[in-house]
């Protein structure tokens, strides 16, 4: 799990982030508690990654 946290932090685009959306799901079913803490870094990141003004985004 933490692995997947780091990846998730280390994204630097949105498509980076999307490529790892199955990860996540399959390492989240592993138990509610798990899930809910890659879906907080996951979503953290994405909140990140569109306050990037569009003039700057290269994706």
């Amino acid at each position: 799990m933490e692995q997947l946290i780091s990846k998730i932090e280390k994204c630097k685009t949105m498509p980076e982030l999307d490529a790892l959306r199955m990860e996540c799901v399959i390492t989240g079913k592993r138990g509610t508690e798990t899930f809910q803490t890659i879906q907080k870094a996951f979503i953290k990141k994405k909140n990140q990654l569109k306050s990037i003004p569009l003039s700057e985004r290269n994706w």
